[in-house]
């Protein structure tokens, strides 16, 4: 933590001698960009590393995915590829729940879901 306390205090010291205005009431009391409030605040600094080093959290990969499946099963008009989308989906769902220790609501609704999976599978 030694090294970032430096590099900080060396980058504040070079920004006063180009003479440039820290106190600038536009950031006072404001959140510096690109913090996600949604982040606890002990992993915002190891995500901003991450996320500038071209990486990402593994739940927003997961999301990308689901949303790209989603997508896919909007425009699919096969019912054998439908189904094999939703099962890849439910996974999906299934995997993001884990991560979040929390359950989504399709897959909570497993009443629902088999209907909706049975009324797909009995499409002509």
């Amino acid at each position: 933590m030694d090294i970032l306390l430096t590099l900080a205090e060396r980058k504040i010291k070079e920004a006063l001698a180009e003479g440039l205005e820290l106190n600038s009431p536009r950031w006072k009391n404001k959140a510096l960009p690109g913090d996600d409030p949604n982040v606890p605040e002990e992993l915002r600094m190891a995500y901003t590393l991450l996320k500038n080093s071209g990486f990402t959290p593994p739940e927003l990969d997961l999301r990308k995915d689901i949303n790209r499946l989603q997508d896919m099963l909007d425009r699919e008009t096969d019912e054998g590829t439908r189904l094999k989308q939703m099962e890849k989906l439910n996974f999906l769902l299934m995997k993001l729940d884990l991560s979040r220790h929390r359950q989504n609501a399709i897959v909570s609704q497993d009443n629902y879901y088999r209907k909706i999976v049975e009324r797909v599978k009995k499409r002509p």
